[in-house]
């Protein structure tokens, strides 16, 4: 090998090793941002810009009737859903409270929580999810401010029971335990 060929070999090398570097560089990404995502997530909204009321008392009636209207959303127990499974709104708030004098603050969140159905179980699980809207809304004298959010918690599953099977078939009612049809048992 001339010298030449020897520089140009020596020279290549090494940057073959750094081609490779970004290349591990991004699967070590690819991988992490893939985990991630199996994650939950939050993404807060813009801050609601302020908004004037004529009083204290009027912004804080304002806050009262949110929480009236948010509370109302509320389902006691989960309703049925077309494809099968059931959703719930479940509202969670302490109502508009006084931190302080002349400052009112409102704070509920809004879930959903779904679950799917039991004849797209696997293995004895159903798959469930719940995703949330945060809402901070806060008068100051007689001026409203607030800032909303929302998220989600990555789907989970859950265990479902199988349903009770008698061991034995019951006579209908309208036979004696131990009696035989009036066919005789011969089937049609």
């Amino acid at each position: 090998m001339d010298a030449a060929s020897h520089r140009l070999l020596s020279r290549s090398r090494p940057r073959a090793a750094f081609r490779r570097v970004p290349a591990i560089a991004l699967g070590a990404g690819l991988l992490l941002a893939s985990l991630s995502a199996l994650g939950s997530g939050w993404m807060p909204g813009p801050p609601m810009g302020p908004r004037r009321f004529p009083s204290y008392a009027a912004c804080k009636a304002h806050l009262q009737q949110r929480n009236r209207e948010d509370r109302a959303q509320a389902d006691a127990r989960p309703r049925p859903v077309a494809a099968g499974g059931t959703v719930q709104t479940v509202v969670t708030t302490d109502g508009v409270v006084e931190p302080g004098r002349r400052h009112a603050r409102y704070k509920v969140q809004i879930g959903w929580a779904g679950r799917g159905s039991e004849r797209d179980a696997i293995d004895g699980m159903i798959q469930t999810q719940y995703s949330y809207e945060d809402t901070l809304l806060e008068c100051k004298g007689r001026t409203l401010t607030g800032e909303t959010a929302r998220g989600y918690h990555s789907p989970g599953f859950e265990r479902i029971e199988p349903k009770a099977v008698p061991a034995h078939p019951q006579p209908p009612a309208d036979r004696p335990a131990g009696a035989m049809p009036a066919n005789g048992g011969a089937r049609a």
